[in-house]
């Protein structure tokens, strides 16, 4: 019986040790593309926006100008941000991050840390921020690649 309740512990120890909560960093790792945009609360009315991106781009109606945005999150807790709108060309954005449970904070090369809260699924990444140029509170969804 003393060895039927020893391997009863060794299991239960085993089990208890081997529930870890996932850690964000590990969940973040990866290609990210933009889905979705919603700007709100913007200073200029013209500002406020609802975008759906197709494969991480988004193409404005009028005009025909696509805009396009994807980062890659680094397991050396480093990130790439690129964004490629038309006329305008590509700009790449680097730099570290860091992750909580409901934050991120991402430094960008040479710039200021920007902190916004978040949320994440193994498949799509939401957050929140507010732009300081536009007023607006910009909710982005990206999705896994």
């Amino acid at each position: 019986m003393k060895i039927v309740k020893l391997f009863f512990l060794l299991a239960l120890v085993t089990g208890i040790m081997s529930c870890k909560k996932d850690d964000p960093a590990d969940q973040i790792v990866g290609s990210w593309k933009a889905s979705k945009l919603i700007s709100t609360n913007c200073t200029l009315a013209d500002d406020n926006q609802n975008l759906t991106f197709t494969d991480g781009c988004y193409k404005e109606p009028t005009f025909g100008i696509n805009l396009c945005i994807d980062v890659v999150f680094k397991a050396d807790k480093t990130y790439t941000l690129t964004t490629a709108l038309d006329l305008f060309g590509t700009e790449v954005e680097s730099g570290t991050f860091t992750i909580t449970d409901t934050e991120l904070t991402l430094c960008p090369t040479g710039g200021s840390c920007e902190t916004n809260t978040y949320s994440i699924t193994d498949t799509t990444l939401n957050f929140k921020e507010k732009d300081s140029d536009t007023g607006c509170t910009n909710d982005f969804t990206m999705i896994k690649k």
